[in-house]
Order: C-alpha cells, then structure tokens, then sequence
C-alpha cells in the first residue's frame, strides 16, 4: 500500500481542519462578523421602510439618529450609548468604505494575532473608537464648521487604532510572505501605503474628522507602548469576557459515580456505617459483678466500651 493510501484520511483531515485551527477565537473575525451583522439588519430595515414608501429621511431619523455619533457633546447626552454603536454602523457608508474597512481590519488585526495580540485587537478597536469618538466631539466643539456638521459612523477609527498599534509593536514585522519563506514585505511599507488611501477620505471633512482621527493614532500608539513596558489596558475586557461566558454555561450534570461518592462515601470525619452492638441489661449485670469479684481493670476492652455507652445513654 502507497503513502497517499495509507495516510490521505489523515492528510485530509489536517487540510481541513487548518482553516478553522487558524481562525479559532478569533478576535478579528468576530468584529468582522459583528460589523457585517449591524450591516444586513439595518440594511433589512431599511428596505422595510422602503416598502412601506417611507422617505429614506424617515429610517435615517428613527433608526440611524440613535445609532451613530453626533457632532456636540449636547446631543451625545441624550444618547450616550452611541460612542460605542457609532464603530459597528455601516450603513450610510459607501459600500467601498465599508469594505475597505474590513479589509483593513482583517489585515492589521490579523497581524496581531499572528504577533501574539489576538486578546489585544478588541480593546484596542473600542478604546480607539471611544478616544476617537470624544476627540472627534472636541475639535467640532472648539474647531467645528456648524454648517458642515457630520456624524461619525464606521470602524474607520477602530481600523487606524489598529494599524497604528501594529506598526509601533514591530514595523518590521514582514507580511504577505510565503509559508516557510522569510522574505516578503515589512509592515512599514503596507502601513504607508493604508495611510495615503486613507488620508484621501479625510480630505474635505471638518476638523472633528481630523481630531478623531488623531485620537485613534493616539490610542494605538499608547496601548503598544504600555505593552511593552508590561501593562495591559485591556485585560480586564478579557476577564470579563471570559466570566461572562463561563457563568452563560449551563451547570454539568453529576455523574453516577459522583453522586454515589457524595451520598455514601463524602461523609466528613466519621465513617459512613459503624456497626453499634445492642446493650441489654443482662450484660451491665454481668459487668458489674464482674467489677464486684474482680475490679474494674479485669474488664476487656469491649466491657469497658459497653459500660460507657451504658453511661451516656443513661
């Protein structure tokens, strides 16, 4: 029997399950997912509304108003949950954005995990898109066009937070290599190049667009370097992920044999059945006069253990 005979059940199976070994728990794919989801479900409402012959202003109004994130800190306390939806919403980006947000997130995320940062790339795309979100309210505050106020929506400050803080970990970390080669090309060079397509959209946005942009950096930037010096801020994401998920599982059911040793075998200091011998009085009878004749210290050991139970009994 060949090789390819003997071992293409195995080799099979290690093609098959590389994909999913790859991208088991991963971070980045579940940001991708997630940002997809907020797409088809507002994408689905909408066509609702369309149906129903609802002005587009009437879904904008009702459904993405309470969503992304508004110009002034005035309207952000009337809805204050937006700081964290506004990175998720890809509705009312052009589709292009939007997916070259996710190629961009699946990229730089990627390099993390393959760094060793797979537990870095959430905390690092919310915190991005919190100090990007109030940076982008405080330069419309002090900086702002009123008559060109925007809203922010998109994972636009989450995906440069990441690339920055790619960047700063290893800028020579070499991507778009074959397996097994080292050449390949190093991280600088691909940062460039996202950075000059990704200035391109900022050109003609107000300065809270600016801002936020520079509140994203900022936080790439200080997270890699608060890792290097040994200090996590995002591991408390990771503890209360993980408690959250483990207090969802259902309590495991008891075996047999578990149950069994708990009933008749986990019964603290004393033993699960000690055999007692019955007293009557014929016996204290002939114990006393056997104490009369002979003294107490003729008695045997189990006289003198009947005698005292005889005794506390009493």
């Amino acid at each position: 029997m060949g090789e390819s005979e003997r071992y293409i059940d195995y080799k099979h199976l290690k093609r098959k399950s590389s994909l999913s070994d790859r991208w088991a728990g991963s971070a980045t794919l579940g940001l991708i997912l997630l940002n997809v989801l907020f797409l088809v479900t507002l994408m689905s409402i909408k066509v609702g509304y369309q149906v129903g012959e609802h002005p587009e202003s009437s879904f904008t109004d009702s459904i993405i108003k309470y969503l992304v994130l508004p110009e002034s800190f005035s309207a952000w306390i009337d809805r204050p949950w937006t700081i964290l939806t506004f990175m998720f919403i890809g509705s009312g980006v052009p589709m292009f954005a939007f997916l070259a947000n996710l190629f961009w997130l699946y990229f730089f995320g990627d390099v993390l995990r393959k760094q060793g940062g797979n537990e870095w790339v959430v905390p690092i795309y919310l915190y991005g898109g919190l100090l990007g979100g109030l940076f982008f309210m405080v330069g419309n505050l002090f900086f702002g066009e009123t008559s060109h106020a925007q809203l922010l929506m998109g994972c636009g400050l989450p995906v440069t937070a990441l690339a920055i803080a790619s960047l700063n970990w290893n800028p020579s970390y070499r991507v778009l290599t074959r397996q097994g080669e080292s050449n390949g090309v190093q991280l600088w060079v691909v940062f460039i190049i996202w950075l000059i397509l990704d200035s391109m959209t900022w050109i003609g946005s107000t300065s809270g667009f600016w801002f936020a942009h520079g509140g994203a950096m900022l936080t790439g930037f200080l997270y890699t370097v608060l890792l290097k010096k040994g200090m996590d801020p995002g591991s408390w994401m990771i503890r209360l992920y993980r408690w959250f998920m483990q207090a969802l599982k259902p309590a495991p059911k008891e075996t047999m044999s578990e149950i069994r040793n708990r009933n008749y075998y986990q019964t603290g200091n004393r033993p699960p059945f000690v055999k007692k011998q019955t007293i009557n009085e014929t016996q204290i009878d002939q114990i006393l006069d056997k104490i009369n004749e002979s003294g107490y210290n003729s008695l045997t050991a189990e006289e003198k253990m009947i005698l005292k139970r005889s005794s506390e009994e009493d």
